[in-house]
């Protein structure tokens, strides 16, 4: 009756006019679907060698750590992830960083006996002054004496500030749609191939702290014009903070070519701008071997840079679901509840007209004069049609789980048959394995830039662990030729179907007696390993040979006089191995003594 009035106006004014979007829904089911079939898979990453497609495990466990552990690119790819199903597309920089610590070391020198004041003398290689450092338990008589006074130099001890490097490597960093200018005109993906990409952001005036220097070393130049233009110097960040340093800065990443070669070949420069202030930081020439930017989408545009996003794709599922609801309220107020005609006469109670249900109740005289609009039409199912397009909806994404006993009878006109059902899984399963192998392609293409950037960049050998053991990894570790690419594919998103799949090759394989896989103890195990995780069991696999063995002896003990003859056996390759023990101890010491 009070149509003009909200349900409810708390906590703030026409908040029951909120819904929660499909596209919120949807969103948040594909994140951790993608997740768990790409990063989530360990390795998250294949390396094989070009020409024999031999696979390198050293080289995956170290790319694998330092991605999983070092850079905690999980929790990255869940941002990206979300940018591009809801935005449609996402930007990766992978940039190359060195992190430094400082360290405060204790140093000993040699101090003027008058003045106590350290003594200098002129580095003939660098041509800088230099203290001279002495250890400080040398004898009285070794330490050499002030030509002025004849007395000897007195020992001082100052301390000093000194740099570390702590870890060398590729950085990931997300960059939205929004902070990306690209050509008006470019249609390709790959942003290598555009005439120029400018990335903007902004940082706070502490950000160009220990910036300065030579920017083909990474700094900035004109950092002092920047500081002149807000009206700020170095100190005033944390003498006299004011309100312009709690302002941020806007900056310009700028990545173009120019025809600056020695033939007028052009060449990648990658330049640093305070947009506001139109002040050139720095420039340099870039170090890597393409644009370090990667453009993640799953649905492309026809001739566009940008991609389709699930708010998009949805938009017309979204609107008749809004269309249906918004007819079906309006109807409802006319048919739903139709009025309860009472005699004034009656004699009933309160409570027994409230069984009939909810409505309103008409005391009325005379109940034959009432005239009342036709019932609903039965034809109509606005449930069944809400059903029918929120599984079009999520077969359009593929984010229904899918089994032989789920309720689904809108998505096919034969869904009641086995061939039905096959046909949806199937389908389901491919639209997910299009979508995930789409993002997978991007990322070999990152994976392979990370690569080239240690082999290329690397200054200081990383310590990784192979094997359990620590193992210096320097440049000459990641200088194979290799091919480094994502292992996602999407075809097992849906636990069932890889369970029955799994089952299904392995009773393939052992019925048609396959020799590559039957044969082969090391991909049988390797199958069967994979059944249990599908599962869920917690079951390591054994080596095939070690079980053999122990069958082999349990027959040969099950034999006459076998249990004595295999007792005599162990007992014989118990004392050799202890002999080996004995030999080899000797032949350790041996060489020892000679050293």
């Amino acid at each position: 009756a009070q149509l003009g009035q909200d349900a409810n106006t708390q906590p703030f004014p026409n908040s029951s006019n909120l819904a929660v979007g499909i596209e919120h829904i949807f969103g948040e089911a594909l994140v951790p679907q993608t997740l768990a079939n790409t990063v989530d898979l360990e390795p998250m990453l294949d390396v094989v060698l070009k020409g024999t497609g031999e696979s390198v495990p050293e080289i995956i466990q170290a790319h694998d750590d330092y991605l999983r552990k070092e850079l905690g690119v999980r929790d990255l790819y869940e941002i990206s992830d979300r940018e591009v199903f809801t935005v449609g597309t996402c930007f990766h920089k992978w940039a190359w960083g060195s992190l430094w610590r400082t360290k405060e070391e204790v140093r000993f020198v040699l101090a003027n006996p008058k003045t106590n004041a350290p003594i200098v003398q002129a580095n003939p290689q660098t041509g800088t002054q230099d203290f001279v450092y002495v250890d400080p338990k040398m004898p009285e008589d070794k330490i050499p004496r002030d030509p002025e006074t004849n007395k000897p130099f007195m020992i001082r001890r100052i301390s000093q500030l000194d740099e570390e490097l702590r870890s060398q490597g590729p950085q990931l960093s997300i960059r939205p749609l929004e902070s990306i200018r690209f050509p008006p005109g470019a249609s390709t993906l790959d942003p290598d191939s555009w005439d120029f990409l400018h990335d903007e952001f902004a940082v706070s005036p502490w950000w160009f702290f220990g910036r300065e220097g030579d920017p083909f070393d990474g700094k900035l130049k004109n950092l002092e014009a920047l500081y002149r233009a807000m009206g700020v110097g170095p100190k005033d960040l944390f003498l006299n903070p004011n309100k312009k340093l709690t302002e941020s800065v806007k900056l310009v990443e700028s990545h173009m070519k120019f025809a600056v070669g020695t033939k007028g070949e052009p060449v990648e420069i990658i330049s640093l701008i305070a947009k506001d202030f139109k002040i050139l930081l720095g420039w340099r020439v870039t170090p890597f071997e393409r644009r370090p930017y990667f453009n993640r989408q799953v649905w492309s545009r026809t001739g566009s840079v940008l991609g389709i996003g699930i708010p998009e794709s949805l938009w017309s599922p979204r609107g008749a679901m809004d269309a249906l609801l918004n007819q079906d309220v309006d109807a409802g107020n006319i048919y739903n509840h139709p009025p309860l005609l009472v005699s004034t006469l009656s004699m009933l109670e309160d409570e027994d007209y409230s069984q009939t249900g909810p409505g309103i109740i008409w005391h009325m005289t005379d109940i034959n004069g009432a005239k009342f609009l036709p019932p609903p039409v039965g034809k109509r199912d606005p449930i069944a049609m809400l059903n029918w397009l929120m599984q079009m909806a999520q077969r359009l994404w593929a984010v229904s789980d899918l089994s032989l006993g789920a309720p689904a009878t809108s998505l096919s006109p034969n869904i009641k048959t086995a061939t039905g059902v096959l046909a949806l899984q199937g389908q389901s399963a491919v639209k997910f394995g299009h979508l995930t192998k789409r993002l997978e392609s991007i990322r070999s293409k990152e994976l392979e830039f990370v690569h080239a950037s240690f082999r290329d960049m690397l200054t200081k050998p990383r310590m990784v662990s192979i094997k359990g053991q620590p193992v210096q990894a320097g440049r000459e570790f990641y200088a194979r030729e290799v091919y480094v690419r994502a292992v996602g594919d999407g075809v097992f998103s849906n636990p069932q179907m890889k369970q029955q799949t799994l089952m299904a090759l392995y009773s393939a394989y052992a019925n048609a007696q396959e020799p590559a896989m039957m044969l082969d103890q090391e991909n049988r195990n390797a199958l069967v390993q994979q059944i249990n995780d599908s599962f869920g069991l917690k079951i390591k696999v054994k080596d095939t040979a070690l079980i053999q063995q122990i069958q082999f002896l349990q027959q040969m003990a099950q034999a006459p006089q076998g249990t004595e003859l295999v007792s005599r056996h162990l007992q014989e390759a118990y004392m050799e191995l202890q002999a080996m023990a004995q030999r080899e101890q000797a032949a350790q010491g041996n060489v020892r003594r000679r050293i």
